[in-house]
């Protein structure tokens, strides 16, 4: 079983590792979105622009649904924050309360 603070550890590791997967993701996008820019005249004459609506309809679905994975894992970490805290505490007074 692990302790709370290994637990606590274990989620931050879980969201930087969130984070950079976003960031990769995210550079993706914009290219995506900057390539059909450039490219809207060529899109609209092979008539791919259902291909680039669909694929943009997918994407939002899935980032979603990460995006409330990702507030789970932060609700989670704000949970272990407090059992921590409380946890410290009650070190605190059964200190406080030997050492009357």
């Amino acid at each position: 079983m692990f302790t709370t603070a290994q637990k606590y550890i274990y989620k931050l590791t879980k969201i930087n590792r969130q984070k950079v997967l976003w960031y990769k993701i995210s550079i993706i996008v914009v290219a995506t979105i900057l390539f059909s820019i450039v490219e809207y005249d060529d899109i609209l004459q092979y008539k791919l622009e259902k291909y680039f609506l669909f694929g943009g309809m997918i994407i939002s679905a899935l980032w979603w649904y990460w995006t409330m994975g990702v507030l789970s894992t932060l609700l989670d970490i704000k949970k272990l924050q407090l059992t921590l805290l409380d946890d410290i505490m009650n070190g605190v007074r059964d200190i406080k309360n030997n050492t009357k």
